[in-house]
């Protein structure tokens, strides 16, 4: 795992180094040697949590997309109901104008 893929799964995740440090068990000392690539090898055990996150991550990503699609089928449907409203109005609008123009 790059120092770039460590410092995209802490961003994603949306935590501070401090706070990714906490969540995974290690030194904040740890995760910014990673991120600035001054440790070359990351052992199996914090390996291990760093996948879990990644795992995490996607998790994150399935669900934003889900919430996405179901705010754009929302959006959609309030704006079939809007135009069914709108041609309600305009079909009552007609309506009324005859019924002036009957009394008159």
């Amino acid at each position: 795992m790059t120092s770039s893929e460590v410092k995209r799964i802490r961003t994603a995740l949306g935590l501070t180094q401090s706070e990714f440090a906490k969540k995974l068990g290690v030194h904040l000392n740890t995760v910014v040697y990673w991120e600035s690539g001054k440790t070359k090898r990351i052992s199996n055990s914090n390996l291990s949590k760093l996948e879990n996150s990644q795992e995490e991550v996607s998790n994150v990503i399935q669900k934003n997309i889900t919430l996405e699609q179901q705010e754009k089928e929302q959006g959609i449907l309030w704006e079939q109901r809007e135009g069914q409203l709108l041609s309600i109005i305009e079909s009552q609008q007609k309506t009324i104008e005859k019924l002036v123009n009957k009394l008159q």
